[in-house]
């Protein structure tokens, strides 16, 4: 599913997010790398295919004002983008929830983390 997005502005400042997580985790990584991961997550092959499908009629809603359906699916393919860039789940998990760009990622994914079962009970992998 492809996001769409009236300006570069939004993506770029996910992008710009994300390299602030990885760089705290004693990362480097490009601006560029960045800007590829964003328009991945958002459903793009690279970014210049996002820029091109800019539209100036529609704009996606944030992860925030989505359902928890709708955010199932996005993490989902946020997910899958991630470890096409060689992220494990775990980093990838991580990733997902110490980036924040406004009302995209951070707290607004922890919904979407599977359950998992410990002992007799079920619990959010989350909390």
């Amino acid at each position: 599913m492809k996001l769409k997005f009236k300006t570069p502005k939004k993506p770029k400042n996910v992008a710009s997010a994300i390299r602030r997580y990885i760089r705290s985790t004693g990362n480097e990584v490009s601006k560029s790398r960045c800007l590829e991961i964003s328009a991945a997550m958002f459903g793009y092959r690279h970014w210049n295919e996002l820029l091109a499908s800019l539209d100036t009629e529609a704009d996606s809603l944030p992860d925030g004002y989505v359902s928890q359906d709708e955010i199932r699916v996005r993490v989902h393919q946020y997910l899958h983008a991630l470890h096409r860039f060689g992220f494990s789940d775990a980093d990838a998990w991580a990733l997902l929830e110490g980036t924040r760009s406004g009302r995209w990622l951070g707290k607004y994914v922890e919904c979407a983390r599977p359950v998992q079962q410990t002992g007799d009970s079920f619990t959010n992998a989350a909390a």
